[in-house]
């Protein structure tokens, strides 16, 4: 791509071609030039205030008075979506809190991904009011479509998974691990062996396929952890770190992701 962008820029053409990947691909990356491919990218990232920004620009109720609401995007968001109506969900999520309940929800139950909140809010379109602030009962709505999406995402994710070690998963097999990780959203490492033992063809399942399944699951934001001293479960895609190897994975207790949490509670339910 750099050599394509090069040969453009000398013959004075005004095209470039630019990838978007995913950061944990640096991590598989080898060879000489992994380097300087990393200090060549751009790392986007967003928060808080820039998630309140974007909603704020695409809220049909801001339109006459955009400039003045993008003052203070966090505060003006809460007067259309108040905190009050996401405190229930978030008592039992255990995860990150922020100046805003509407953001501390989504980066709970999404992976943390522009797409991700996009698809969300694409599910609000037709449940929300022009003249009153949003509900409880508005967000349970669009979670019912929204669960359809992240429950195809995890499929994604598990698939991906599952080819780093060279085991291809059905989607069978891929339906009964889900499955099966929900039924109990807290998992200690000897649950969690007993449950993967049903999805290898060898009879003991290896410590070190645990390590590298594991790792993976963390990596792709399925599971989180959580030690003693930790007050929230940290999951890859809030940017917190966990070190993995046998003595640690063995004293961590592992969570799901707390929107296939959520969500297949309430379909239980």
């Amino acid at each position: 791509m750099q050599s394509f962008n090069q040969e453009f820029a000398d013959n004075g053409l005004e095209i470039r071609f630019v990838s978007l990947v995913r950061d944990d691909l640096f991590d598989f990356m080898k060879g000489s030039n992994t380097g300087k491919i990393k200090s060549d990218s751009f790392i986007v990232s967003w928060k808080e205030k820039d998630f309140a920004s974007l909603l704020i620009k695409r809220m049909n109720v801001f339109e006459n008075e955009m400039e003045s609401a993008l003052e203070d995007p966090v505060v003006n968001l809460k007067k259309w979506f108040p905190d009050e109506i996401f405190s229930s969900f978030l008592n039992n999520f255990e995860t990150n809190r922020y100046s805003c309940n509407f953001y501390a929800y989504m980066a709970a139950i999404s992976f943390n991904r522009p797409r991700d909140y996009l698809q969300f809010c694409y599910a609000m379109r037709d449940r929300l009011s022009m003249k009153r602030p949003a509900t409880s009962e508005n967000i349970e709505s669009a979670e019912v479509e929204y669960t359809d999406y992240l429950q195809l995402e995890l499929r994604t994710e598990l698939y991906l998974v599952s080819r780093i070690f060279d085991y291809d998963l059905s989607e069978n097999s891929l339906n009964l691990l889900i499955n099966k990780m929900i039924e109990k959203d807290i998992f200690g490492y000897a649950e969690f062996k007993i449950c993967l033992s049903k999805f290898f063809s060898e009879k003991r399942v290896s410590n070190k396929k645990i390590e590298m399944l594991l790792t993976e699951l963390w990596r792709y934001g399925v599971i989180g952890v959580k030690e003693k001293k930790d007050k929230i479960i940290r999951f890859k895609y809030l940017s917190s770190h966990a070190i993995f190897n046998m003595e640690k994975i063995k004293k961590y207790k592992f969570y799901l992701h707390r929107g296939l949490w959520w969500f297949a509670k309430k379909n239980k339910k």
